[in-house]
């Protein structure tokens, strides 16, 4: 389970820096399904940390 929690805040990581510098390039910034998208990446990294955070200490 922590291994697959790793790899899925690893995966979500690299998905937001490269959603964010494709925001850059495109100009998509002022897009507010780019702000919904981006949203809801970091909502997933920080649970996804969290339950990682919260196994650990068990």
């Amino acid at each position: 389970m922590q291994l697959l929690l790793k790899i899925t805040a690893i995966f979500l990581t690299i998905l937001l820096l490269i959603l964010v510098f494709w925001g850059i390039a495109s100009g998509y910034f002022i897009s507010v399904d780019f702000w919904i998208l981006y949203g809801i990446i970091v909502l997933l990294d920080f649970l996804c940390i969290n339950k990682l955070k919260n196994l650990q200490k068990e």
